[in-house]
């Protein structure tokens, strides 16, 4: 296990994809944990204790940690910042990568860490769905360049699988402009993009906004967080259709995972 990648995926109560980013992350060759917030912050028996610094990526997984009760990740926020706000801000000024998928993405938002990257001070935040529902569907990526240097093994692509299961996609910034402004900078590695046929926009983009923002790291480019799921798209045998045309073996998840181990030692 020497010299390989570690990846701590925290989890709270309601983390309910803990286990399937773990098992994505162990089958790009990182040696991957399971950690409860308990066990970082020090309060379990001493033998089950953890610290963050021996960590080289820290990923935040989806589900409904803590019931997203107040607004989305924002209990999973506030423990973080309470429990081991000091270590994880230590964390993300040594270089070191955080991951947020999903519901770890809008704890990432909570936490003020994206996009501006100023810790405590949140300027993004999630709403429901367009539909006001619950949509766990297959969605498409453009794969954009960025400043997020973890990214840097990932092919350029158009409309690639990327799934997303989620009741709040929407994206709120404090102004119209910042989405833009965003893209320019280099700080939204992944896009929506629309597949082939009649699909209404709030279905093939459930960020609600018309840049279509599915990704967003900030200006370190050490902290990337996403709501389509790479887990979900490991190989191409996961994209509808597979057997009716050409596909690669490797999907589009397992490319961003492996980049990310590959580049953050």
């Amino acid at each position: 296990m020497a010299g390989k990648t570690r990846v701590c995926v925290v989890r709270i109560e309601g983390s309910s994809g803990a286990d399937e980013l773990y098992n994505a992350f162990a089958a790009v060759g990182a040696e991957a944990e399971k950690v409860h917030l308990k066990q970082l912050s020090g309060d379990c028996p001493a033998v089950l204790r953890r610290d963050l610094g021996e960590y080289d990526v820290l990923a935040l997984p989806g589900g409904m940690a803590g019931g997203n009760y107040v607004r989305p990740g924002a209990i999973m926020a506030a423990r973080l910042k309470t429990q081991i706000g000091k270590e994880l801000k230590g964390f993300v000024d040594s270089g070191k990568f955080v991951l947020g998928v999903n519901n770890g993405f809008q704890a990432l938002a909570e936490l003020g860490l994206l996009p501006s990257g100023a810790f405590g001070k949140p300027t993004m935040a999630f709403i429901c769905n367009p539909t006001g529902a619950y949509e766990c569907r297959d969605t498409y990526v453009d794969v954009l360049d960025s400043r997020c240097a973890a990214l840097s093994a990932v092919p350029r692509a158009k409309c690639a699988h990327m799934p997303t299961a989620q009741m709040c996609g929407g994206i709120v910034f404090e102004t119209k402009k910042v989405a833009g402004r965003l893209i320019d900078d280099g700080q939204i590695p992944f896009v929506y993009a629309k597949p082939e046929g009649d699909v209404p926009k709030e279905l093939w983009n459930p960020s609600g906004i018309p840049e279509a923002v599915a990704a967003v790291c900030n200006p370190a480019g050490n902290v990337l967080g996403m709501m389509p799921m790479p887990q979900r798209a490991m190989t191409g045998y996961s994209e509808p259709g597979w057997n009716r045309k050409a596909h690669a073996e490797e999907g589009l998840g397992a490319a961003v995972l492996r980049s990310i181990v590959g580049n953050v030692r």
